[in-house]
């Protein structure tokens, strides 16, 4: 629990929102998280914002620059991002972006696995990850619905050396990943009443102290609620999306990632 600063290889350490609207989606997660913003300069006249929670930076957000979707990123760590995209590559991942330096905050590259899901990868220079996480308004955990669960198991256990549980008597095929002993997120199948309208996806989830209200909240600031309070065995979950249209999850128990 708490501040993070270090991350193992594997571990999802960042995330960022790229957004239609960067100001009116500031003024969506002021409201349900209580960030704060610093403003830091981009290059080529454009803007990154980094979201602060206890003073902490805690995620990023930034003006669409492609014709995709707005939509949150998951960043996982990495030693290398060059020798993870060989990896990723020879294991049947396409190289959406290729690595690229961050000025002097790391290393980044954006790729899609076989499964279909696009990921990112983080090689840290001065800025490891996020600083704060499993506190409310930070990450606290990371989920891969996907239309394929062994190819995307059999993927990252290659890529990123993860270790991969089935979580007995849940739904969709669901695993649990882990880094050594640190819980990492978790892989399971898109349910097939939903295939044909749910692309395979990362969904990143932010610790909130009750589920219930921010469910409730979202609407009320121009979001939109995707499914019901889910009882989990860690505590209670749900889908909701910002009023740009990006989706995230909100969980009141203690994942530990």
């Amino acid at each position: 629990m708490g501040t993070r600063r270090d991350y193992a290889r594997g571990v999802f350490c960042w995330v960022g929102l790229t957004t239609s609207d960067t100001d009116a989606a500031k003024a969506f997660y002021e409201a349900l998280f209580a960030w704060k913003y610093d403003e830091r300069d981009a290059g080529d006249g454009r803007t990154y914002t980094m979201a602060m929670a206890n003073g902490n930076v805690v995620a990023g957000l930034m003006d669409l620059v492609d014709d995709g979707p707005p939509r949150w990123q998951s960043y996982i760590a990495v030693e290398s991002a060059d020798d993870t995209v060989n990896t990723a590559k020879a294991a049947g991942a396409t190289i959406v972006i290729a690595p690229t330096d961050v000025g002097t905050a790391g290393r980044a590259a954006v790729l899609q696995d076989p499964s279909d899901a696009f990921v990112s990868i983080w090689e840290a220079g001065e800025r490891p990850g996020a600083e704060l996480v499993n506190e409310p308004g930070t990450l606290c955990w990371n989920d891969l619905m996907t239309h394929d669960v062994p190819k995307a198991v059999d993927f990252y256990r290659e890529v990123f050396g993860w270790e991969m549980d089935a979580v007995e008597g849940a739904p969709g095929n669901r695993q649990s990943i882990r880094v050594g002993k640190t819980l990492n997120g978790g892989i399971a199948e898109i349910p097939e009443q939903m295939s044909s309208q749910m692309p395979p996806h990362w969904l990143a989830c932010f610790a909130v102290d009750d589920v219930a209200a921010k469910r409730t909240a979202a609407p009320q600031q121009g979001g939109r609620i995707v499914t019901d309070v889910m009882e989990l065995p860690t505590g209670r979950f749900a889908v909701v999306v910002d009023p740009q249209g990006a989706a995230f999850g909100i969980i009141d128990g203690d994942m530990d990632p």
